[in-house]
């Protein structure tokens, strides 16, 4: 009797373990896929863009003309 029982769990044993086979290499085809998807959108490396040559420019003044500050130095009291 005892070996009858352990026949009937080797044989639902069986059948479990074969779904659970079946199901990860389902999750594992399904995951490949993505992947490949995924490194098929992966953008390329750009080349580095040239930016235009610097060009040299005037020092600003220090004052825009016509302008001067009234105050010079401190006030003082005669």
């Amino acid at each position: 009797m005892a070996a009858k029982k352990v026949d009937v769990l080797k044989e639902c044993l069986k059948g479990k373990i074969g779904q659970l086979k079946s199901v990860f290499e389902d999750k594992m085809t399904s995951m490949e896929e993505t992947f490949s998807n995924l490194e098929g959108k992966q953008k390329s490396p750009r080349e580095k863009s040239t930016s235009p040559a610097a060009t040299a420019t005037a020092d600003p003044l220090e004052d825009p003309p016509g302008t001067r500050s009234g105050a010079h130095g401190l006030m003082g009291v005669p």
